[in-house]
């Protein structure tokens, strides 16, 4: 992907975020460019989704400056910062009985039409499922999905907002690799032929360096790397991160780094089998 030169669509500058006695997030600072994929990745209870929701405003966080395409978040409403970010949360195990079309017009309420009433929007919708493959379940109802269908439904509603700054948080949580292959390939296809750049969480570290462009990392709140999967992969940075012992490696096809857990003595001959580690 080609990363934009000109200024970040969004710019955060020393973000903090204290819910009752627990800090969460402490000083952490990024921007997001144009034809930007970042993924932002850490052990759990890093700060990952409190970040998302802090940006949304989800959460009251506090920060030196926060701009979304040189406008301050804090001036901004709750409706117009869903005019510029749109978000997919983690999937639940709880399903909501709309037909998929109805749930897609339902993410275009802060677009200023209200439940599909303009045609316009139809159209919106039509787009959308299309983009991600799913025109054919419009009439479907979301309670007769598959986990992998559903979440490209949601999916289909976060990108029908066409708005700049797209948040995802697991978008591929319990998904099977085909159905995470297709709904990181539609994001990746977005970003690339829209002006937006986009932001997800996730666990899946070989996926962040398969996809991303860049990684951010976060741990105890704190923000302790940011820069290219190249420079992420490395096992004193991670090590680092996730306080364990990891390798890492280079896929032969792609050229893309992974990582796999180090293997413990007593299992040293069902190693890399074909990869080169370092």
């Amino acid at each position: 992907m080609r990363i934009s030169a000109s200024a970040p669509i969004l710019e955060v500058e020393r973000m903090s975020l204290r819910l009752g006695q627990s800090r969460i997030l402490e000083d952490v600072s990024f921007a997001l460019y144009s034809g930007e994929l970042i993924a932002l990745v850490g052990p759990n209870g890093a700060g990952k989704t409190s970040t998302l929701k802090s940006l949304l405003g989800i959460y009251r966080a506090e920060w030196t400056s926060a701009e979304i395409i040189g406008k301050p978040l804090s001036k901004l409403s709750a409706l117009q910062r869903a005019r510029q970010m749109s978000y997919l949360p983690q999937q639940e195990e709880r399903f909501l009985d709309f037909r998929a079309s109805e749930f897609v017009e339902m993410a275009l309420y802060s677009q200023g039409d209200r439940f599909g009433i303009l045609s316009a929007t139809q159209k919106k919708v039509s787009a959308a499922l299309e983009r991600v493959g799913m025109l054919g379940f419009s009439e479907r109802r979301l309670t007769t999905l598959s986990g992998g269908e559903l979440q490209k439904i949601y999916l289909a509603g976060t990108l029908a907002q066409d708005a700049r700054v797209i948040l995802l948080d697991e978008p591929t949580s319990f998904l099977d690799p085909l159905h995470q292959a297709e709904v990181i390939a539609i994001l990746i296809e977005s970003v690339k032929n829209a002006s937006v750049g986009a932001m997800f969480v996730t666990h899946d570290l070989n996926l962040a360096l398969w996809s991303a462009d860049r990684i951010i990392a976060l741990k105890k709140g704190r923000k302790i790397f940011d820069g290219a999967p190249d420079e992420f992969c490395s096992e004193r940075t991670l090590k680092s991160i996730y306080d364990i012992q990891l390798r890492t490696g280079r896929d032969s096809h792609t050229g893309r780094p992974f990582v796999f857990p180090a293997i413990h003595a007593g299992r040293s001959g069902h190693s890399e089998g074909g990869t080169q580690s370092s």
